[in-house]
Formats: C-alpha cells, structure tokens, sequence
C-alpha cells in the first residue's frame, strides 16, 4: 500500500478529551470527508487520509500541507475486509495510536431494488454498514485502554424516512443510526464516545457518482455545504453528544416516517422505476 505524506507541519493543538491526536477520515478524496480533514487539520491533529483515490488523496494532503497541517494518505478499498485491518494497522504504526476515527466513506444509488445488480448492493452494505462498524471494532480496544477516544459515524436523514427507489441506501444509514445509538449507550463512562451526525442532503459529488451507475435520480437541491458538516464534526469533538442534526431540521425526520409514512404509501411510483420492474418482470 502505497503512502502519501504531506509533509510535517507545525500545528498549535488545542486540548482534547481524546488521548491522542491522530484522526482518521474515510471517504477524505472529497466532500464531507476532504471538509471534514481540513477543518481537523487546521485545529492541529494530524489526520490519515483514507479513500480508492490515491491521486485525490494526495492533493488534499497537500491543501493541507499548504495551510500548515499535516496529513498522510493511506489509499484503500473499504470495502474489503483485509484491506481495513491493514489501513488501520499502518496508520497506527506510522502515525501512532488512534484517537478520532470518523466514518465518512459512503455508496448511493437509485432505482428499484428488484433492478438493482447485485455488486452495487454488496458494495454498498460494505462501504456504508459493515465498514464503520469493523473500523471502529478495530479502534475501539486501543480508546478503551487509553481511556479516551472519539467516533464520529456520519448518518442521514434518509434512515428515517424510507423512499422508494433509496431501500438499500435507507436501510444501511438506518442500520448505522441504530448501531451507533446502542454503542453511544454501551460506552458510557469509559471516556469513549460515538456520535452520529444525521446530515440533510450535502453539497457534493455524492449525487454524480449515485447518477452513474443508477437510473434517473429526483433534483436535490444540496444545500449545505460539506464545510458545515466538517464544523459539525469539529464541534461534537470538544462537546461529545450522541446525536447532531445537521441542519437542526433533521431533528424532525425521525418522526416522519410513523406519523406520515401511509402517504409514502399511497404515492404514485416514479415512471422510470416502474419501467425498471417492467423490465425486470420474470428475469
């Protein structure tokens, strides 16, 4: 696995709950996850890049570089479970132990499920739900015994709201909510936190990259910024909390999907995804 280092900088710390300050960021090449390890950068931890994209990579290492932070990249696949345990292993052996890991690194698409090919499916339960929770699996017994520590699960309004054409996007992001809710709760008093982050749609490539290997997706209409997210992250790092709503709105999606579900229900189906069902009827 090749590395790339964007040079040492000399950053001026401020005090943390964490025991250390390295930070990992997946999903950094862009977005949510590149905002997310300038903003830590620029409060002084040193933070492990980790994304396929090793040129992207590389040039966020150096933005930061640039603005006198420092960041290693580490290209890797996330969604294969040996490449994980590997990433987080050379991490914590050149870098030093873990202190915040922040789960970014996602999958979309849209389009019926029937229609749905099996590799992007797969794809997407390993990228979106299996990969938070091996990463923090392998970074949890370090925060344990250091006593502090910090997971940071980047989450989605759409886990509480299911539409159709998002089933398996909806149900990853619902298994991450309910996943990090329980472990927030399990590790109360140990000095080590899990906060979900329950975004609204996002200013990013996401969409783009849902767009290309799906059917024709609904507009969007990307309002926020990745750099307030990224705020965000920073923020629940020096006051931990188990959920932040992102904007403050998405507070009242949890209860959209009991109290207004019956109308998702009754909704006529896009054109386009019952053309898909049609064309996949008895294949």
């Amino acid at each position: 696995m090749k590395r790339h280092d964007s040079g040492p900088a000399d950053p001026q710390p401020r005090k943390e709950r964490s025991t250390s300050r390295i930070a990992v960021v997946t999903g950094a090449s862009s977005g949510i996850g590149a905002a997310t390890a300038l903003r830590l950068a620029r409060g002084g931890l040193t933070v492990a890049l980790v994304a396929r994209r090793a040129d992207r990579l590389t040039e966020v290492a150096a933005k930061i570089a640039d603005n006198a932070g420092r960041a290693v990249a580490f290209p890797a696949d996330l969604t294969d479970a040996a490449a994980r345990e590997r990433v987080i292993t050379q991490i914590a052996a050149e870098l030093g132990p873990i202190g915040v890991l922040v789960n970014n690194a996602g999958h979309g698409y849209y389009g019926a499920f029937a229609a749905m090919p099996w590799k992007d499916a797969h794809t997407m339960i390993e990228l979106n739900a299996t990969a938070p929770v091996h990463l923090s699996g392998l970074v949890l017994p370090h925060m344990l015994a250091a006593g502090g520590g910090h997971i940071v699960n980047i989450g989605s309004g759409g886990a509480h709201v299911h539409f159709p054409g998002l089933a398996m996007y909806t149900g990853t992001k619902a298994f991450l909510a309910a996943y990090s809710t329980a472990v927030h709760r399990e590790l109360r008093r140990t000095g080590v936190h899990v906060s979900l982050l329950r975004c609204g749609d996002v200013r990013t490539e996401f969409f783009d990259s849902m767009a290309a290997r799906s059917s024709r997706i609904p507009r969007e209409p990307r309002k926020i910024p990745a750099e307030r997210v990224a705020e965000a992250v920073w923020q629940v790092l020096h006051r931990p909390r188990r959920l932040v709503c992102v904007p403050r709105s998405m507070r009242l999606v949890s209860g959209l999907e009991q109290w207004l579900g019956w109308l998702l229900d009754r909704a006529p189906l896009d054109p386009n995804m019952r053309a898909q069902l049609t064309r996949h009827a008895g294949s």
